[in-house]
């Protein structure tokens, strides 16, 4: 009896964990790739939200481009701004409505980056997003 109460605590404990993580519970893995996404949303009453919202670059990621792609709205021409000085960490900005890629040096690791992200729906401004890139 005691044997079954263990294994079916394990069990419930493992799709609580699994449950977690489908509901966006764990934190991103870091990305490895050239180009690290960001997905952006603008729901209906204009709030924002980012997919992942701390985005972590891997320590050996060197120029990597990051690339948010918006649905539900539009980049302003700012869209996406640093909120410190970044030292030159992030260069070569290309922004469209719909796409802003830029490239991360990531000659500095340990370092969190805030940086605001910024719409319009249906041409109204929606209050400004603040997620981090983590080199």
């Amino acid at each position: 009896m005691t044997k079954n109460l263990a294994l079916l605590c394990a069990l419930a404990l493992l799709a609580a964990g699994c449950a977690a993580m489908m509901a966006g519970g764990g934190k991103a893995a870091p990305c490895n790739s050239h180009v690290c996404k960001v997905q952006v949303a603008v729901d209906g009453a204009c709030r924002i939200t980012v997919d992942p919202e701390d985005l972590p670059v891997a320590a050996d990621n060197k120029n990597a481009v990051i690339q948010w792609d918006i649905r539900g709205g539009q980049f302003v021409a700012n869209g996406i701004a640093f909120k410190q000085d970044t030292g030159n960490e992030f260069h070569s900005p290309s922004h469209s409505p719909n796409r802003i890629t830029i490239v991360d040096r990531h000659e500095k690791t340990g370092v969190v980056y805030h940086y605001g992200v910024t719409v319009l729906q249906g041409g109204r401004a929606c209050p400004t997003l603040d997620p981090t890139i983590m080199n």
